[in-house]
């Protein structure tokens, strides 16, 4: 089992919810790029800024 398989993403803040994000979608893990991006839509972010998390401040 690799490091990733055992990362929690809800477990996650945000910060480093969007850097695990930023990995995952580099390595193409689709799934978990998906599940990241709707945890923060569950936390309130708005769409604009999940796609362009650098303007999240």
């Amino acid at each position: 089992m690799s490091d990733e398989e055992d990362i929690i993403l809800r477990d996650l803040n945000d910060d480093d919810l969007v850097a695990q994000m930023k990995d995952d979608l580099y390595d193409g893990l689709a799934d978990e790029v998906h599940e990241g991006t709707q945890i923060l839509l569950e936390r309130g972010w708005d769409a604009n800024l999940v796609l362009h998390p650098s303007d999240y401040q």
